[in-house]
């Protein structure tokens, strides 16, 4: 467990690091209040490659960590596969960019760059939604709770606020994958009847 965590965050570090410095070597202009994370790695966008290793690192170190932690045995793994997968999809296929009058864009991939966007969204809600129903002790529900509520909660800010888009989004990305790891290894399950679903750290 401990080789699939370390990955885990070594890839959230990553993740960290890029959506916060790559916008200084992204396009001109671009703001980390006012633009997405995504736009980072829009079609014909200087360094676009470097935010979507990340994404696609980040994607991969959630679906083995969780596979690695939920063997299989719950409708919680199965959720965070459609999180996982979706978003390493989104950064597969890549958002046109906003110089349509210079670069020919594939809007296609831009539709399927969105169409994974809000999969990833309620995937990760959904999730939350179950492990709520499965966990053992009350304050891991209520800190489930809790994430969410904020979760849910700054999706509407990015829309509401779209001078400030990229900063909510930021926290967003932050807080999501920031929990999800100490769910993941630290949030022990209820098992049918008595037991107790315990996860292994020593491995």
């Amino acid at each position: 467990m401990r080789l699939y965590g370390s990955f885990y965050a070594f890839a959230y570090a990553l993740l960290i690091a890029v959506i916060w410095i790559l916008p200084f070597y992204s396009f001109e202009g671009y703001s980390h209040m006012v633009n997405s994370i995504s736009e980072l790695g829009a079609q014909n966008v200087p360094n676009d490659w470097i935010i979507n290793l990340a994404i696609f690192l980040m994607g991969f170190a959630t679906f083995t960590l969780a596979t690695k932690a939920y063997k299989l045995r719950s409708v919680q793994l199965i959720t965070l596969y459609f999180f996982s997968i979706s978003f390493f999809l989104t950064g597969f296929f890549q958002l046109a960019g906003n110089e349509a009058n210079v670069f020919h864009y594939n809007y296609t991939q831009d539709a399927l760059h969105s169409i994974c966007s809000m999969v990833m969204g309620f995937a990760f809600c959904l999730f939350c939604l179950l492990l709520i129903w499965a966990l053992k002790r009350d304050k891991h529900k209520l800190h489930t709770s809790i994430v969410i509520v904020t979760i849910i909660v700054l999706s509407y800010l990015i829309f509401a606020f779209p001078n400030l888009k990229g900063l909510f989004q930021r926290i967003l990305f932050m807080l999501a994958f920031g929990w999800l790891f100490f769910a993941i290894i630290k949030y022990p399950l209820q098992e049918k009847g008595k037991h107790i679903l315990k996860k292994n750290t020593d491995h």
